[in-house]
């Protein structure tokens, strides 16, 4: 679910959320990776609100946590960016265990991999 307002929306857009979980380089734990997919127009139905709670049946209480943790961190997300967030998300649940190491893990996939790297002067990362 997509809490986003623009044109024709009402704060409540459905999206398909799937999660995979995979072993880690060492094997010493599974990690889950994300992926969205937005309905076709076809499929496109609007969430069933019952007094201030979303019910559906085949929810799970991951992707709940990942609302609760998206609408009370960020307060809304656009479909360009939840690609980011599922991503942010899943990172600090899959090292959440290793509270203390996580920053610095972060900083070191930063600048390490190029995909976090976007609109860099040339020159000034020789990567």
């Amino acid at each position: 679910m997509i809490t986003h307002r623009g044109e024709d929306l009402n704060g409540f857009q459905r999206v398909d959320v799937y999660l995979d979980e995979v072993p880690d380089e060492g094997g010493k734990r599974t990690l889950i990776n994300s992926n969205w997919v937005k309905p076709s127009e076809e499929e496109r139905a609007e969430s069933q609100l019952v007094k201030g709670q979303f019910k559906e049946f085949r929810t799970s209480i991951l992707l709940w946590n990942f609302k609760s943790w998206l609408t009370g961190t960020h307060h809304h997300c656009s479909l360009s960016y939840l690609k980011g967030y599922l991503d942010e998300f899943f990172f600090k649940l899959n090292f959440r265990s290793e509270r203390e190491t996580i920053w610095s893990r972060l900083i070191e996939r930063s600048l390490t991999e190029n995909r976090f790297v976007r609109r860099v002067r040339p020159g000034v990362l020789n990567i």
